[in-house]
């Protein structure tokens, strides 16, 4: 039985698109409500799905979860504590666009429980959000920060983008040099990527040019990681940054195995049995739970090989590694043999790979050639 469980709901409502985000939502708010029960309902239905005994995180991800009334996330959350038992200190989080905190909104979080804040931020750099297409400008970055603080909330996590094709780094340097003076202990920082769909995606295809060359792409991605490392925080993840042990308690739970449970359209659940995901389709998804049915519309066994594939792709992303103990162990002496051979390949290059004993440890320029490096570990 596994000794941590996660709980996600998902959240499709915004009020517009960004141009680069290719996660399901809808723009359309008039089934909110419709939504909030449809959530109550596969939350009961679903209950049984988590082998293990307590929850220790619940995450609102989405879409734009600061599109809900503090009543609607209170509905959910109460919902959450009735049915599922709750570890003591359970991380809540929240994702808000910074244009939705006000003073009112962000004590109210704060009263009901939620604990910890992700706030889309994205940047400090006004043409760099324009660029985005983000709502917001950098002085409500600053604004909303400093409304959750005033809240009482001291978990709080800030996205920052990086990777732009804009004229130069200034955009970049601008960004992290406000991120000096925040009281911030948390940071995901993201390359950006364009994908298929996105508005982004749609003017690649017609040939503007949104890719960094990959020089460049290094360049920040060093610069990012040595400027929040003068400043204390750990990279403890390939995107993630940390001051204090501030670690996401939710996102580390997937790195290291935890089963989860999503809720909402397009949200995954795995359970070490198997995986499976909801419908992409806010209508299909009310349909399926007034007729009181599941909303999973597609599922995957987790074989042997599946569990060996996910344990390195997803603990090979951290700073704590592989370890090859726990491989001949979980999955055996066949897998083991695997990891041995692709670590011999890298052993001679510790600017890639460190070998601390028993552990297999990418470094920061390991990290960024994660995605070749992991593909002579897994098995295909």
């Amino acid at each position: 039985m596994a000794s941590k469980c996660g709980i996600y709901i998902h959240i499709p409502f915004c009020k517009s698109k960004c141009f680069y985000c290719d996660f399901y939502s809808t723009v359309n708010t008039k089934y909110k409500q419709d939504y909030v029960n449809a959530v109550l309902s596969e939350l009961k239905i679903r209950k049984n799905f988590l082998q293990c005994k307590q929850i220790e995180s619940i995450y609102l991800g989405g879409g734009t979860p600061s599109i809900l009334s503090v009543e609607e996330i209170e509905k959910i959350i109460l919902a959450i504590w009735n049915n599922f038992e709750i570890q003591k200190g359970a991380e809540i989080t929240i994702e808000v666009n910074p244009d939705d905190i006000t003073p009112e909104y962000a004590k109210s979080l704060f009263d009901i429980g939620i604990n910890r804040i992700s706030i889309g931020t994205q940047s400090f750099d006004d043409k760099a959000l324009k660029f985005l297409g983000r709502r917001h400008n950098s002085k409500r970055n600053l604004q909303a920060i400093d409304y959750l603080l005033s809240a009482g909330f001291n978990n709080i996590s800030i996205d920052l983008i990086y990777g732009l094709p804009l004229q130069d780094i200034n955009y970049l340097q601008k960004s992290l040099n406000t991120i000096k003076t925040l009281h911030i202990n948390h940071i995901s920082a993201y390359h950006l990527t364009i994908e298929d769909g996105t508005v982004f995606g749609k003017l690649q295809q017609k040939g503007k040019k949104l890719i960094i060359d990959d020089d460049r792409s290094q360049e920040e991605y060093f610069f990012v990681i040595n400027t929040l490392k003068e400043i204390g925080f750990e990279h403890y993840e390939i995107s993630n940054f940390a001051r204090n042990k501030q670690y996401s308690a939710h996102n580390s739970g997937y790195w290291f195995g935890m089963e989860y449970l999503g809720l909402g359209p397009s949200a995954h659940s795995y359970n070490s049995k198997i995986r499976c995901w909801n419908t992409s389709n806010l209508y299909h998804y009310l349909n399926k739970l007034k007729q009181g049915k599941t909303p999973c519309y597609g599922n995957e066994n987790i074989t042997k090989n599946t569990a060996y594939n996910d344990y390195i792709i997803t603990r090979m992303r951290t700073s704590k590694g592989i370890n090859t103990k726990e491989i001949e162990s979980q999955f055996g002496s066949k897998y083991l043999k695997i990891a041995k051979k692709a670590v011999a390949k890298y052993s001679q290059n510790p600017e890639i790979l460190l070998i601390n004993n028993n552990n297999i440890i990418l470094t920061d320029k390991g990290l960024f050639l994660s995605d070749s490096i992991m593909q002579d570990f897994i098995i295909v």
